[in-house]
């Protein structure tokens, strides 16, 4: 058999094999592209969907950028708000320190009040007698029974 050449065959002396071998072949040749048809149109549904949700996700998107440009605005105004603050702190900080240093100089008064309180306590009862006896002085307008000069 190695060594022997092949003899041609008459095609018709092929017998019912070659025959049906190129029917079979079309027939092959056209399932074959019915299936790549099918797969195609599958392949289209799935780009649409797949466009679809794309869309879709575009829109999320947009969506979710719109609320991080909301965020960033809120958090704008919430560092203006914590600038006005800190400018109101440093404000009420310098007016402290003022009082603060108004009140130490009311706390150092304090002795000299305390001392003036202490000699003015036992002269009171004197001041008084004394606008007493004033007031019964002629012309001092006090109602007194001395004589009234007249205009």
């Amino acid at each position: 058999m190695y060594g022997r050449a092949m003899e041609p065959v008459h095609p018709l002396l092929a017998g019912p094999q070659l025959l049906l071998t190129w029917p079979y072949l079309v027939i092959r040749g056209l399932d074959d592209l019915h299936k790549a048809v099918v797969i195609a149109e599958d392949t289209n549904k799935r780009m649409r969907a797949i466009e679809e949700h794309a869309v879709s996700l575009q829109g999320q998107l947009d969506a979710v950028v719109d609320i991080g440009n909301e965020v960033v605005g809120v958090g704008k105004k919430f560092e203006a708000g914590a600038k006005s603050i800190i400018a109101e702190g440093k404000r009420i900080e310098a007016a402290a320190k003022q009082v603060s240093e108004r009140a130490s100089d009311v706390i150092a008064a304090l002795p000299v009040l305390e001392q003036a309180m202490v000699f003015a306590q036992p002269l009171e009862g004197a001041v008084q007698r004394l606008g007493r006896f004033l007031e019964g002085l002629p012309g001092s307008g006090g109602g007194s029974a001395g004589p009234q000069l007249k205009p």
